[in-house]
């Protein structure tokens, strides 16, 4: 980044990092039975919420595995669940400055929440993120795009990943999924196994960190191990004295693993200073853990839609 310091020992080039073994594969479809709470619909998706999607370059299995479309009050239970009992009358019924600000959620929109790293990526989060149609205005005169729930901490987004998009990642670094087919049917007997629980086992699959849930739902389509963070501070503990990586992430920051930190290019002089400081801050906690930390660099705001469309080649020389 212009006018800062270099990243010294945690920017590298993407095409490094992300280089595959090269080995054989072995990547006979494992049975469905073994993709735990990732092989059945999230939701009802709607048509302009999938086209939405599709135009990021989301595999629309990744979509409808992972986003509802929400309407009415309904949306209220995902998003307003933590707001604390001063906030509400004595029935229960959320404060009318609660309604009146969070009124246009009731207009529609998609909505996502990850699996959970607390019970082994087995269950879905009660946190999500949702995109309203129509957004609201903030304090500060900006639309708000995304709403998370408010009063409770921000947590990241685990994917439920389809099958074919597995094998895909698994394919891109050379890793067997098995070594025969009675091994398939014994692991599935004993034990549960699912995507995130998979790339824990396997900490040579570098995982990217990036801002928006569309950004990694397009990465994770090419064969990517992606996860979404709420925002370029997202990967750190909130409010934490000692900065330590976000809780959800240390399943994965293992010896060996390697994190690569993608965030947005802006030509805004002072967001790119704040992405610059979020990158070097998220750097330092995950190489606390002893992983690996790497970072990609987008040259340019267009160089963005390298990442999401073909070639291949052009995707890896992103720095």
């Amino acid at each position: 980044m212009d006018g800062y310091p270099s990243l010294v020992g945690i920017v590298s080039r993407l095409s490094v990092i992300l280089k595959p073994k090269l080995m054989d594969t072995d990547l006979t479809t494992i049975n469905q039975s073994s993709e735990t709470s990732a092989n059945h619909t999230f939701g009802r998706v709607d048509d302009h919420h999938q086209a939405e999607w599709n135009q990021s370059s989301v595999d629309p299995s990744l979509t409808t595995l992972n986003i509802s479309s929400l309407s009415g009050l309904t949306t209220h239970e995902y998003l307003l669940y933590a707001l604390p009992d001063k906030d509400r009358r004595n029935d229960g019924r959320l404060r009318d400055k609660f309604l009146k600000r969070y009124q246009h959620l009731e207009h529609g929109g998609w909505y996502i929440a990850g699996l959970d790293p607390d019970t082994n990526w087995v269950d879905v989060m009660v946190w999500g993120r949702y995109k309203p149609d129509q957004p609201r205005t903030g304090s500060n005169g900006k639309l708000v795009k995304y709403e998370s729930p408010p009063k409770t901490p921000n947590r990241v987004t685990y994917f439920r990943i389809p099958l074919h998009i597995w094998n895909r990642i698994a394919a891109r670094y050379g890793i067997k999924r098995y070594h025969s087919p009675l091994a398939l049917r014994l692991t599935a007997r004993t034990q549960p196994v699912n995507f995130w629980s998979w790339v824990k086992s396997c900490p040579e699959v570098p995982v990217i960190l990036t801002e928006g849930e569309k950004k990694a739902g397009a990465l994770l389509s090419q064969g990517y191990a992606a996860i979404s963070l709420p925002g370029i501070w997202g990967g750190r503990e909130p409010k934490d004295p000692d900065k330590k990586l976000h809780h959800d992430l240390l399943p994965l920051a293992q010896q060996g693993r390697t994190f690569i930190i993608l965030f947005d290019y802006d030509q805004k002089q002072s967001t790119r200073k704040a992405v610059y400081d979020a990158t070097l801050a998220t750097g330092k906690a995950i190489e606390a853990t002893g992983a690996n930390c790497k970072v990609a660099l987008l040259p340019g705001p267009e160089k963005e839609s390298m990442i999401l469309l073909p070639p291949e080649e052009t995707r890896h020389q992103v720095i």
